[in-house]
C-alpha cells in the first residue's frame, strides 16, 4: 500500500514538473506574438524581408536574391507571407508554432524508435510513461534551443530511414542532407550522423568484421556530406555569393570569456552545458555501468568520439563574435546526447555477448525521471520575462510620419537606403517606388563582425558621397562599450562601421520609437 502511494505521489509530481516546464516554455513563445507594426526584437525586421525575398515575385512582383544566410531558414518563415492580407502577428504566431511543433515531432519520433527497439527485451512500462518521456524530450531539446529549420533535415530522417534497408536509408540521408545544405554549416553532417549514431546504438559488431561493420556508416557519411556541400556551393554560385568560410576577406574574432560566467550568459558555456549535460551523463553512467562489458569497445569509442568531436565545434562556433551567449550553438550536440541518453536509457541499446531475461531499464522510473527534469524546467523558468507593452499608437503615428518622409523625397538625387524597419515594404506600410537591396542590417552587421573590408569600405564610400537621398535605420550611436558588455564586440564594430561614418555626413532629421532617418548634410 505504502509503495502505491509512493509511485502514484511520484507520477503526480512528474506531471507537475512536466506542467510547469511546458507551460512556461508556451507561455515565453506567446510573449512574442503581437500585431505591434514596429520591430520587437534586433533582427526581426531583416529575417521577415529575408523571408520574403524567397517569395518576392509573389510579395513584391519581382524577383529579388535569396539571403546568403541560413536560406532554409527563409524558405520556411515566408511560408505564412503568402497568406493574402498577411499581418505581422501571423508571422510572430508562425515562428512559435514551427519552433514547439518541430519540437514535438522530433522528441516524439527519437522516443517512438527508441521504445520499439526496447520493448522486446523490457518489462512493459506505466501507461503514463511514453508521454512523460515525450515531455522530457520536448524540454532537453528545448534548452538549447534547437532552431526549427535544422530539426526539419532531422525529422525527415527520424520519419523515414530504415536500418534494414541501407539503400533506401542513403536516399533518406541524401534528401535530408540536401535540405541542411541550405541551414546552418554545422548541421551539414547531421543527418548522417544521427543515422551512424542509432546504428551504433542498435546493431551489434558480434559475427562482423569491422571494415564490413562500418562499410555503411561510411557511406551514410560521405554521400551526406557531399550532398550538404555540393547544395550549399551550387547555391552559393548561383546566386552570386561567395562562400563565407572561403573568403579571404572575413576575419571573425573568437572570445574566450565566453566560456565563463560573464554579464552575457550569467552561467557562462562551459557551466552551463556541463548543467545541462549532467543529468543525462549521470544517466548513462549509471546505465552503462553494469553493462558496459557486454559492447564491443569499438561502439563505444566511436560514439564518445562523435560526442567529443561535436562538442568542441559546438564550443568553437560559440566562441565566435557575433554568435551569441547562451546554447544554441550546442544544437548538434545536445540532439546527438538526447539520443545517446534515451537510447540507453531506456534500454534500446544492443550488446554485443547475449542478455537473457526481461529488465527494467532506468527511465521506466518516475524518480529518475523526475531528476532529468529538474535541469531542463530551470532553463524553461529563466525563459520567462514580463510581457512588453507595445505603443500601437505611437508605432502607427511613426509610420505615417516615415511614409511622409518617403513621399517628399526626391529620389531622382539618390535611393532611399533602408538599413532597418524592411519589413514595413513587405507588409506594403510604407510604399516606396524604388527597393535599394545592400547594406541590410542582418548583412551589414555580418560584415562589420567580419572586418570584411572591401564590402565596409564601399559602404564608406557610398555614405561619404552621399549616395542615398534618405536612409532608415535604428537609432544610432557613437558610444562604445567594453568587449566583456553583452554583445559589446558587436556594438563597437557597428558604431566605428556603420554609425560614425553615417553621422558624419548625414543628419539626424527624424526619431521615434527607435526608428531614425537621416538626410545628407
Amino acid at each position: 500500500m505504502f509503495s502505491r502511494i509512493v509511485k502514484l505521489s511520484l507520477t503526480i509530481l512528474c506531471g507537475l514538473v512536466i506542467i510547469i516546464g511546458l507551460g512556461s516554455r508556451i507561455y515565453s513563445y506567446s510573449l512574442s506574438i503581437s500585431n505591434y507594426p514596429l520591430t520587437t526584437n534586433w533582427s526581426e525586421s531583416g529575417r521577415i524581408f529575408e523571408a520574403a525575398s524567397i517569395y518576392a515575385p509573389m510579395v513584391f512582383g519581382r524577383t529579388l536574391p535569396w539571403p546568403w544566410l541560413d536560406p532554409g531558414r527563409a524558405i520556411l518563415d515566408g511560408l505564412v507571407l503568402l497568406i493574402p492580407n498577411s499581418q505581422i502577428w501571423m508571422y510572430r504566431f508562425w515562428l512559435a508554432f514551427l519552433g514547439l511543433s518541430t519540437t514535438v515531432i522530433t522528441a516524439n519520433l527519437i522516443i517512438k524508435k527508441a521504445l520499439n527497439k526496447s520493448l522486446q527485451n523490457t518489462k512493459k512500462p506505466y501507461r503514463l510513461f511514453p508521454i512523460f518521456l515525450i515531455s522530457w524530450g520536448i524540454l532537453f531539446i528545448l534548452q538549447g534551443p534547437i532552431y526549427y529549420h535544422v530539426l526539419l533535415g532531422t525529422i525527415v530522417v527520424l520519419w523515414l530511414f530504415d536500418l534494414d534497408k541501407p539503400i533506401l536509408t542513403i536516399g533518406v540521408v541524401i534528401i535530408a542532407s540536401a535540405w541542411e545544405g541550405l541551414c546552418r554549416v554545422n548541421w551539414f553532417l547531421m543527418p548522417a550522423v544521427l543515422v551512424v549514431i542509432i546504428y551504433l546504438l542498435t546493431v551489434p559488431v558480434t559475427g562482423k568484421k569491422l571494415t564490413r561493420y562500418f562499410l555503411w556508416p561510411l557511406v551514410w557519411v560521405i554521400f551526406g556530406t557531399i550532398t550538404s556541400f555540393i547544395t550549399y556551393c551550387l547555391f552559393i554560385k548561383f546566386s552570386n555569393y561567395v562562400i563565407p568560410f572561403f573568403n579571404p576577406e572575413m576575419h571573425y574574432g573568437f572570445f574566450r570569456y565566453k566560456l565563463w560566467p560573464n554579464s552575457g550568459f550569467t552561467l557562462g558555456l562551459i557551466p552551463g552545458i556541463t548543467l545541462l549535460s549532467a543529468p543525462v551523463i549521470i544517466l548513462l553512467l549509471a546505465t552503462a555501468a553494469r553493462k558496459i562489458l557486454k559492447l564491443h569497445w569499438i561502439r563505444l569509442l566511436s560514439l564518445f568520439i562523435i560526442l567529443a568531436t561535436f562538442l568542441f565545434g559546438s564550443t568553437i562556433v560559440s566562441l565566435r563574435a557575433g554568435g551569441g551567449f547562451d546554447l544554441h550553438n550546442y544544437d548538434t550536440f545536445i540532439l546527438i546526447l538526447f539520443v545517446v541518453g534515451t537510447y540507453w536509457g531506456v534500454g534500446a541499446v544492443a550488446f554485443d555477448k547475449l542478455e537473457l531475461g526481461l529488465s527494467k531499464h532506468l527511465l521506466n522510473n518516475n524518480f529518475v525521471l523526475l531528476g532529468l527534469l529538474v535541469v531542463p524546467v530551470f532553463f524553461s523558468l529563466s525563459s520567462i520575462v514580463p510581457r512588453a507593452e507595445w505603443p500601437m499608437q505611437e508605432a502607427n503615428v511613426v509610420i505615417r510620419q516615415v511614409q511622409s518622409f518617403v513621399q517628399k523625397t526626391d529620389t531622382s538625387k539618390g535611393p532611399i537606403l533602408f538599413i532597418d524597419y524592411r519589413h514595413l515594404l513587405v507588409y506594403r506600410r510604407i510604399s516606396t517606388m524604388e527597393l535599394y537591396l545592400p547594406y541590410e542590417k542582418i548583412d551589414l552587421m555580418e560584415m562589420a563582425i567580419a572586418n570584411n573590408r572591401p564590402y565596409l569600405d564601399r559602404f564608406w564610400k557610398e555614405i561619404e558621397e552621399h549616395k542615398f537621398s534618405l536612409i532608415v535605420s535604428e537609432n544610432l550611436q557613437l558610444a562604445k562599450q567594453d568587449i566583456r558588455y553583452p554583445f559589446g564586440f558587436e556594438n563597437n564594430v557597428w558604431v566605428g562601421n556603420v554609425s560614425e561614418p553615417i553621422l558624419r555626413y548625414y543628419d539626424l532629421v527624424y526619431s521615434e520609437s527607435g526608428l531614425a532617418i537621416f538626410s545628407p548634410k
